[in-house]
């Protein structure tokens, strides 16, 4: 028997050096595993999928496969699901909710909107809205493939709605 267990964060990266995560250690999934290893024996093959911070089982039955990031993990899962044989997946993981879209600062942001509002000045908040989106969709982002200056002052983060892993996994 071949089981998938997912364990701990997930980290959504930034720049190359900040992320975003939660608190999530991986102590269940780590559990999880521990019983099924200790119910099975050696009748077992557990894929434990993980990001390096989590708390993960030392056990024989046990192959540990770091994953970083919510793109990641879901093109890993992919993988195992439709390559290999599973019994079962115990999707213990606390995935983000959010991935980071873009970053700016509050300069760059206020500089655009400054621009925009001059040549076409909002009559409504509706207006105002659709302006601000627009204002958004056309901002100057930072370059995030290195790191990020910590003197660039009051950074600002576009967060968009992460995929759910749950919905994937049902799929197979």
């Amino acid at each position: 028997m071949e089981i998938v267990i997912t364990s701990g964060a997930i980290s959504e990266d930034i720049d190359t050096v900040r992320s975003v995560t939660n608190n999530a250690t991986g102590e269940l999934g780590c559990r999880i595993a521990e019983a099924f290893a200790h119910k099975y024996n050696d009748k077992i093959h557990i894929t434990y999928l993980c990001e390096r911070t989590a708390i993960r089982p030392h056990l024989t039955c046990v192959n540990v496969q770091f994953v970083h990031g919510i793109e990641q993990t879901i093109d890993t899962l992919h993988t195992i699901l439709t390559t290999r044989s599973i019994s079962a997946v115990i999707h213990s993981m606390a995935v983000s909710d959010y991935t980071v879209d873009n970053v700016t600062n509050t300069q760059l942001l206020a500089q655009n909107l400054f621009d925009k509002i001059h040549i076409n000045p909002p009559l409504n908040l509706k207006e105002m809205e659709l302006l601000l989106k627009d204002c958004i969709d056309q901002a100057t982002f930072l370059n995030r493939k290195g790191k990020i200056s910590s003197k660039m002052a009051d950074m600002v983060l576009f967060l968009k709605k992460a995929p759910k892993i749950l919905n994937m996994i049902k799929k197979y």
